[in-house]
């Protein structure tokens, strides 16, 4: 507008407008408006992807098994569990067994390994163990089995292979098998264990059937301390 010339009353002037100033229009400010909620998402956005990472990760390993965080009724959030109790045999043996074992949730069939599990709803346990007898003598044992369970363990059908560590490979002792009652592993033997064990506890060489007959045993939530003091109470017994 040339100087000395009065703008018209009423319209304002565009230079005193701080409306018609581009530094001024929010739309135009890269720092304000719209931007700052995109940021928040962005932000929210990199939060949430460890978070869905996590439960991907949690729901892989809960849900193939559920039974294996609570078995037996107790808190075995690495799916691990140890017990032990005394198998009583039919020949008059009696034997103080300890075992601890952790789930392995495979479902394939295995040449080595007939036990394994091959089907959902059952999972693969292995791990080790001792047998104490009444001699005194206490063998370190290998551990392998199966659990038919999903969700819980009570009333779930369970085998437990045992095996007897050598220097030309495992000697297989025995095959448990039985159910959970609430805390407890009821196992029987019908063929294996008196063929393979003496009364007084040693191992044969070769089996026989001389005194051939069945043994049971409850296995409780326990450690190797409860373990060791069931032997001592049955070789002083």
């Amino acid at each position: 507008m040339d100087e000395g010339v009065p703008a018209a009353a009423g319209v304002p002037d565009p230079a005193s407008d701080p409306a018609s100033d581009p530094a001024s229009d929010p739309a135009s400010d890269p720092a304000s408006g719209p931007a700052r909620p995109r940021r928040r998402l962005r932000a929210l956005g990199c939060l949430a992807l460890p978070v869905i990472l996590a439960l991907l990760a949690a729901a892989v390993y809960i849900l193939p098994s559920p039974w294996a965080l609570h078995i037996g009724g107790q808190s075995t959030l690495g799916k691990a569990w140890h017990g032990y109790g005394t198998v009583s045999a039919t020949n008059g043996g009696r034997y103080a067994l300890y075992v601890s074992f952790h789930a392995e949730g495979l479902h394939e069939d295995s040449v080595n390994d007939p036990y394994r599990c091959s089907l959902p709803g059952c999972d693969s346990i292995h791990g080790d163990g001792k047998l104490c007898t009444i001699s005194g003598t206490t063998y370190p044992l290998e551990v392998q089995g199966e659990v038919r369970a999903w969700w819980s363990t009570d009333g779930a059908r369970t085998a437990v292979r045992l095996l007897a560590p050598g220097a030309h490979g495992p000697t297989f002792v025995a095959l448990l098998d039985g159910a959970w009652h609430g805390p407890e592993l009821a196992l029987s033997d019908t063929t294996e264990w008196t063929t393979a064990l003496t009364r007084e506890g040693a191992i044969r060489e070769t089996r026989s059937t001389t005194d051939a007959g069945t043994a049971r045993t409850t296995l409780r939530y326990g450690t190797e301390d409860d373990f060791n003091r069931a032997c001592r109470s049955l070789t002083t017994g």
